[in-house]
């Protein structure tokens, strides 16, 4: 899959409340930084957060105006 295809299947799985898939959208050892600080090291972890924010809110929208690929990382602005 593509990097911009795996970024916007992220995207959707929150606008969906579903994170089936997860394992195709990252890897077992990722290391997720929000952009305001906390940080997610494992699918595991990434997995706990999704499933706990899920239960408690809902995304209605979520635009993004940029993706940005330098070496093994993406930077996605919204």
């Amino acid at each position: 899959m593509d990097r911009d295809r795996t970024v916007r299947r992220w995207f959707d799985m929150w606008l969906e409340n579903d994170c089936e898939g997860l394992e195709d959208v990252f890897s077992d050892d990722v290391v997720y930084i929000e952009s305001w600080g906390p940080r997610y090291d494992g699918i595991r972890a990434v997995r706990h957060w999704f499933e706990e924010w899920n239960a408690r809110a809902r995304v209605l929208s979520w635009d993004i105006t940029d993706i940005v690929h330098s070496g093994d990382a993406t930077y996605v602005e919204w």
